[in-house]
């Protein structure tokens, strides 16, 4: 039920510039292609906001995402870029962990 509600999350943000993936097990990546790094922030609000209205269903289940954002322009390295949002994520993983005394 926590992979559905994630990945009802990531839908509620997809669109023609906005791709969502799931990588497998519980990681999931978001690309938005031909987008400002303004755009990139808002895309990454809307998306906490959908995450934060499908956790106030009182389904007993509160979904916990740690996030990863890398901005990038032309020429794109795929890779590095996908490393530097991994770090960034369990950097992001660790906050919350701590965030809830954990």
């Amino acid at each position: 039920r926590l992979i559905i509600k994630a990945a009802d999350s990531i839908k509620a943000v997809v669109n023609s510039k906005v791709l969502g993936f799931r990588m497998g097990g519980d990681e999931f990546l978001m690309i938005a292609c031909n987008v400002s790094e303004a755009q990139v922030e808002m895309i990454k609000a809307n998306w906490e906001e959908e995450l934060k209205r499908l956790n106030s269903v009182d389904d007993g289940i509160e979904c916990i995402i740690a996030v990863g954002v890398v901005y990038a322009e032309r020429p794109i390295d795929f890779d590095a870029i996908a490393k530097e949002a991994d770090a960034r994520m369990y950097e992001n993983k660790k906050a919350v962990k701590a965030a809830m005394g954990k």
